[in-house]
Order: structure tokens, then sequence, then C-alpha cells
């Protein structure tokens, strides 16, 4: 689903399809999140985040939205998080800046 391009479809099943990829982004990072205590999904959502960030810029774009950043940013940030999901954000975040 993440690595469809809406461009190649009608406009009402394009919006359909960027929204179940924005909803798929969300559900991976919030496998990040700082009360995510599974170290196997934590890592899994790094590895596929990551994966996307590389191989597709349609996937990147929807990474790139200021929502997704700030999310990374909460949980790299936040009080009492633990280190793996910290270091898997961190992970996610600096594959997207370089």
């Amino acid at each position: 689903m993440l690595n469809i391009s809406e461009q190649s479809y009608e406009e009402e099943l394009s919006k359909s399809i960027k929204e179940k990829q924005l909803k798929t982004v969300a559900e991976l990072v919030n496998k990040l999140a700082k009360d995510q205590i599974d170290e196997e999904a934590n890592l899994n959502a790094s590895l596929i985040l990551s994966d996307l960030i590389d191989n597709n810029k349609d996937s990147f774009n929807v990474l790139s939205r200021k929502s997704v950043q700030e999310k990374l940013f909460e949980i790299i940030h936040a009080e009492g998080s633990n280190k793996n999901s910290k270091c898997s954000a961190m992970i996610v975040l600096s594959k997207y800046i370089y």
C-alpha cells in the first residue's frame, strides 16, 4: 500500500490511497512511542520506516509531513521514554535528514 503512487489513479481513489498511506505511517510511528515496550515491534517499525525513506519517494513525502516529524521529535525528547524507542525514532529521523 505504501509503494503505490496515487498519481496513476482517479482523484477519489488517489485520495483514499493517500489517506491509507498516512494512517499506516502514523501507526508505524506510534510503534516507536514511549509506551511501546515490545522491542521487536519497535525495531520492525523502525526498519520499515527507514526502508520507506530509502526506497520510495511517495512514502518519503508522507514521512515529511509536519505531524510525523513532530511525533518523532516528541518520542525522542519524551521524559520516561525507553531507550529503544528513542534510538529507533532517532534512526528514522536521521535517515530522513540525510
